[in-house]
C-alpha cells in the first residue's frame, strides 16, 4: 500500500540500489541484504541476481569428494536456493542464460542440495 502512496520514492530507491550495484562489491552486498525479501530483489535486479546468488553457495572445494554437504550448510544456504528457484520460475530462459554464461560450475554447486533430506 505504501508503494502506491510514494511511487516516485520507490522508483528512486530502485535507481539508487542499481547505481550502488555498479560499485565493485555493491551488487553482491545489495543482493545479500535483499535476500530476505525476494520480491524486492526481483524488482531491483531480476534475473541478473542469479550470478551473485550463485556466489553465495559454497565453493566446490568446500564439498567432499562426492559433493555432499552437512545439514547445517544446507539450512544456511536455503534462502539462496529459494531465491534462485523463485528467479528461475519467473525468468526461465533469461535466468538460465545468466547461469550458463556468467557463472562457473553452476550445476555442480547446486547438485548437493538435490537431496530429499534437506527439503530444498
Amino acid at each position: 500500500m505504501q508503494s502506491l502512496e510514494f511511487p516516485d520514492l520507490r522508483k528512486n530507491l530502485i535507481v539508487a540500489l542499481t547505481n550502488v550495484a555498479e560499485l565493485p562489491r555493491g551488487f553482491e552486498d545489495i543482493t545479500r541484504q535483499l535476500l530476505t525479501n525476494i520480491k524486492i530483489l526481483d524488482e531491483v535486479f531480476g534475473a541478473r541476481a542469479v550470478k551473485p546468488l550463485h556466489n553465495f553457495l559454497p565453493k566446490l572445494t568446500d564439498y567432499d569428494e562426492i559433493l555432499t554437504i552437512s545439514n547445517d550448510d544446507a539450512l544456511r544456504c536455503y534462502p539462496v536456493i529459494y531465491a534462485l528457484a523463485y528467479l528461475f520460475k519467473n525468468y526461465k530462459e533469461e535466468a538460465a542464460d545468466v547461469a550458463i554464461n556468467e557463472t562457473i560450475n553452476f550445476a555442480e554447486k547446486l547438485a548437493p542440495f538435490i537431496n530429499p533430506e534437506f527439503e530444498v
